[in-house]
């Protein structure tokens, strides 16, 4: 969990005059819990129910994976997959969280600062191999291996 994401949304929340809010974007999901697996969760999904407490609805298909990969150790509520509710008002899909992201958190930074390092070093071996008789595809299925 990101820390300093959480500090954003409940100022936001105060600031609104909001006591619960819905969290249902990958984008906002991810931004909260860290971004560590969200990337191929569309929304439907699962979503965070912030109030007092911070809870994670699911279906009962989702709900092992989202446990254990997304959000570990969140109160989670477990529902049908033919009956699972839309998240409830306010939520992100009224309310845009993306100027509470633009900035990034310290831990972000240097998650990006790391991942720069290795994409550049794959970058740098993947062209060392080149050769100059190699189409564009031969030179980006290199550069996919190092990565």
């Amino acid at each position: 969990m990101d820390l300093e994401a959480w500090s954003r949304l409940r100022r936001f929340m105060e600031a609104k005059g909001l006591g619960r809010f819905h969290v249902a974007r990958p984008e906002n999901f991810a931004w909260l819990l860290g971004g560590e697996n969200t990337l191929g969760m569309g929304e439907g999904v699962a979503y965070l129910e912030v109030g007092e407490e911070v809870i994670l609805h699911t279906s009962a298909i989702e709900h092992p994976r989202m446990v254990e990969e997304e959000a570990p150790g969140l109160p989670v509520k477990v529902h049908p997959w033919y009956a699972f509710p839309s998240p409830g008002s306010p939520n992100d899909l009224e309310h845009d969280l993306t100027p509470l992201r633009l900035v990034l958190s310290p831990k972000a930074q240097g998650v990006f600062r790391e991942l720069g390092r290795e994409a550049a070093s794959a970058f740098g071996e993947a062209v060392g191999q080149a050769r100059t008789d190699w189409k564009e595809y031969q030179l980006a299925g290199a550069l996919a291996e190092t990565l």
